[in-house]
């Protein structure tokens, strides 16, 4: 017999999971490292922003969003197939298809 253990969903295996850590990643070092690199390194007065701080928190909702609905909507596909598997069963069980009754 298998324990629902075995199969329990896990985030950190999700490939939903590392996407939205890899863009959280991305934004972060889009907002911070541009003005570092044009400061230190070209010794800028005025800093390179390229994604400023509304910019950031706009990628963030809108990630964390979708990735909040994608797991809605995978919950709902589970849902929706699991009690068609139920229905199936009970509508054999109710046909009497009984294979070990028939001769």
């Amino acid at each position: 017999m298998v324990k629902k253990s075995d199969y329990e969903y896990q985030k950190t295996q999700s490939r939903k999971w590392k996407l939205v850590l890899l863009v959280i990643l991305l934004a972060t070092l889009g907002t911070v490292v541009p003005p570092v690199i044009s400061a230190w390194v070209f010794g800028a007065l005025k800093p390179l922003v390229i994604i400023s701080g509304t910019e950031y928190v706009s990628v963030l909702t809108l990630v964390v969003s979708a990735y909040f609905g994608a797991n809605v909507f995978q919950k709902h596909v589970e849902n929706k197939a699991s009690a068609s598997l139920e229905l199936k069963a009970n509508m054999n069980v109710s046909d009497g298809n009984n294979e070990e009754g028939e001769a």
